[in-house]
């Protein structure tokens, strides 16, 4: 199990100094309206975690007769739990897991309940949450879970820009991982370490721990370390400015994904590295594949969203307008806010593109005033630069090089295989 390396690591907890137990949670208040829905969601958080947090500074040692009593008047505070809520679901078994001492179950559960609350953006929550599964899964001696938090908390940090705090974290999962885990789970966490270092600016030492991720996969046969190093490979090669580099590794992810989510993760992002190319044809194929395939409202309305803007850069307004409407049928104004706003983002560029200027301002205007009211910086950014040109955004053309490229001749070629196998199946092309 890795206790050497569990004995090495740092015993975790909230890096600043606690007022009181698990109020780090409570930091997610600030800016919110006092008493709306979300101010009491997080409430009811801080009373769950401040249980938790309970327990792990006492060791898991608690009397069974006060917990039960504690944990009964919990739920008399926390509001109805509902079953459809899914943070609201993990707290039924948290609780359940703490009153029957069932500590296996408790890890487990918490580490899911952070990466949760760090998907609805509340990154003060999800440090506190996954440092409390941190110090759950040392004291249980579990490596592997141990190596999840920390590379949890390493994202966290990251998205928090807390660079030095990231890095440290991801060391540490690193370092439990080397020891303890399976192949994938070491990948994993030199991905993110090299994600932490791209997001930084360092691209030479991402692009270098990505390719030990490759040798790593190599070398123990595990293909989704190979998946996981080229597609991240993918995004570097595009930063650097390298697109036909970007394609293939790009190409090589879509290849090497076993789980259907992950390679229609790798066939989006190849699209839009294609699109950039130039490569339009090739890009309207592997939207298509991912759209008559992927479920869910959000990954829907981006396919369809980057079909329409496919459509216009090819000139093609009839084809562009069918898929607007799509979008419009299907409600894509009830998505969450970074999507609704790269609609409005691309709905604008798609008229520049056709050539519709006055709609295509109108709509940038719509898409600079939601990202200032949601705080969408980048979206800000690009909006901000959109207006303050008229001229459509530049593709790069393929050079006579690029045809004859074996690379692309065979990403083309597999991603036409790709949708004429849907048209095959009774799909539309």
């Amino acid at each position: 199990l890795g206790q050497t390396s569990l004995r090495k690591a740092p015993a975790g907890g909230p890096s600043e100094s606690e007022h009181f137990s698990a109020w780090p949670v409570l930091k997610d208040l600030e800016g919110r309206e006092k008493g709306d829905a979300v101010s009491r969601k997080i409430g009811d958080r801080f009373l769950v975690a401040r249980v938790i947090r309970g327990l792990v500074e006492d060791d898991l040692v608690a009397d069974p007769g006060s917990l039960e009593q504690q944990v009964r008047s919990l739920r008399l505070e926390v509001e109805r739990v509902r079953p459809s809520d899914a943070e609201e679901r993990i707290w039924d078994r948290i609780l359940m897991a703490s009153t029957s001492f069932d500590f296996e179950e408790l890890t487990a559960a918490v580490l899911e309940w952070g990466r949760i609350v760090e998907g609805q953006g509340h990154l003060n929550g999800a440090q506190e949450i996954l440092s409390l599964a941190y110090q759950l899964a040392r004291q249980m001696g579990s490596s592997r879970q141990a190596a999840d938090a920390a590379r949890y908390l390493g994202k966290v940090y990251r998205t928090k820009a807390r660079w030095s705090e990231a890095f440290r974290w991801y060391e540490v999962a690193r370092d439990i991982a080397e020891e303890a885990g399976p192949p994938e789970q070491l990948a994993a966490v030199m991905d993110g370490l090299a994600n932490a270092h791209r997001d930084r600016g360092n691209l030479p030492r991402a692009r270098e721990i990505l390719e030990e991720v490759l040798d790593l996969g190599r070398k123990t046969g595990s293909r989704y370390a190979k998946a996981i190093g080229h597609h991240d490979l993918m995004t570097v090669e595009k930063l650097r400015g390298d697109l036909p580099s970007a394609i293939r590794h790009g190409w090589m992810a879509v290849q090497n994904y076993d789980s259907r989510d992950g390679r229609f993760r790798a066939l989006f992002d190849l699209a839009g590295v294609l699109r950039e190319k130039g490569e339009l044809p090739a890009a309207w194929d592997a939207y298509l594949v991912v759209s008559e395939q992927v479920e869910g409202l959000e990954a829907q309305v981006l396919c369809f969203d980057a079909l329409a803007f496919v459509a216009a850069l090819k000139g093609d307004q009839a084809r562009h307008d069918l898929y607007r409407k799509k979008l419009d049928a299907m409600g894509w104004q009830r998505v969450s806010p970074v999507y609704r706003g790269q609609v409005l983002y691309y709905r604008g560029l798609s008229c520049r593109a056709l050539g519709i200027e006055g709609e295509a301002r109108t709509w940038l205007m719509q898409a600079l005033a939601f990202a200032e009211e949601h705080g969408l910086n980048k979206l800000v950014f690009d909006a901000e630069a959109a207006l303050e040109s008229s001229a459509p955004a530049p593709i790069v053309v393929p050079t006579a090089q690029d045809a004859l490229s074996q690379d692309l001749l065979g990403v083309r070629e597999g991603l036409r295989d790709l949708r004429e196998t849907l048209v095959g199946a009774g799909r539309p092309g």
